[in-house]
């Protein structure tokens, strides 16, 4: 099958129950791209058709201050577009203009754009679309990248373990930050792989003093918005103090190239367990597209999408 036989239909459930909002949005924008006009009416009618209407627009109560529901599904996913604007700029390439989710700049540059990077990541993933580029290493390259722009150091150990055991991993990791892992770093388990951590990241000082460094560990994934809360809790921080010979717990995120909902985004923040990288804050710090983003962009703007 070839990207131009795919046909890309519209699905409440393709990122998973906590993210319904964020794929029709998503949808809507990749319409966008070819030039499909789907107005608000038509969308709810597309709701009520499939009988998505009876689906909660919360999954999660809130606290009393926020709770503001939509009157509609529609309401809901163009309010989500309007977040994604206001919190981007110029960044975010489209615009609701005669009730329908439109182009800024038919013209503009697709392949670089940093925001059809992570759509397409999300996208191409989630509708099993033909890709050359691998789209869950990319996105750990992504979240490298962007942290390294902002300043930290950054070791992807999800890639470096691809080609040799954890504790390799380990010790190239560290020794990338400045640090000095355990030589034999137990307990761990036999076939451990990347013992719950795709990302390495701080700032280190470099005396080697037992006097502390800011370190994160993070989880990098595409999957659906069901296991974020488990990809979250699989980095230990007590553990990897431990293997990184260091007195003070790293810090914790996980990242996604989705849009969490702001239901969802508060419910898993009520653990205090770690932060969340996700699409909004990728795109308004990442770095130039990779020729790896590029081609993922060309397999989501060769699919064909189903007009409702």
């Amino acid at each position: 099958m070839t990207a131009t036989d795919t046909i890309l239909e519209i699905d409440i459930e393709r990122y998973g129950q906590d993210a319904r909002v964020s794929a029709l949005a998503d949808y809507l924008e990749i319409a966008a791209l070819s030039g499909i006009k789907i107005t608000r009416a038509a969308l709810q009618d597309l709701i009520v058709d499939n009988e998505w209407v009876r689906r909660p627009l919360r999954r999660y109560h809130l606290p009393e201050e926020v709770e503001n529901d939509p009157e509609s599904w529609a309401d809901s996913v163009f309010s989500m577009i309007a977040d994604r604007e206001g919190q981007l700029g110029d960044l975010y390439p489209f615009k609701e203009q005669g009730r329908s989710l439109q182009l800024k700049d038919p013209a503009f540059e697709r392949l670089s754009s940093p925001y059809l990077s992570l759509l397409a990541i999300t996208a191409v993933h989630a509708w099993d679309l033909p890709c050359d580029a691998p789209v869950e290493s990319t996105l750990e390259e992504v979240v490298a990248g962007t942290l390294a722009l902002m300043g930290l150091t950054v070791a992807n150990i999800g890639a470096t373990d691809r080609g040799s055991g954890f504790v390799d991993a380990l010790a190239d990791g560290a020794a990338a930050l400045g640090l000095r892992a355990h030589s034999n770093p137990t307990p761990r388990s036999v076939s451990a792989k990347d013992a719950g951590v795709d990302t390495l990241a701080g700032v280190v000082w470099r005396d080697y003093r037992q006097a502390g460094h800011w370190l994160t560990l993070g989880q990098v994934t595409v999957a659906q918005s069901q296991h974020w809360v488990s990809k979250l809790n699989q980095p230990e921080p007590a553990r990897w103090a431990d293997y990184l010979q260091e007195l003070l717990h790293p810090q914790v995120f996980l990242a996604v190239p989705h849009h969490v909902q702001d239901d969802h985004l508060r419910n898993i923040m009520a653990s205090r367990r770690g932060l969340i990288i996700d699409r909004l804050r990728i795109v308004a710090r990442k770095p130039a597209n990779t020729e790896n983003e590029e081609t993922i962009v060309g397999a989501l703007l060769a699919a064909s999408v189903d007009a409702p």
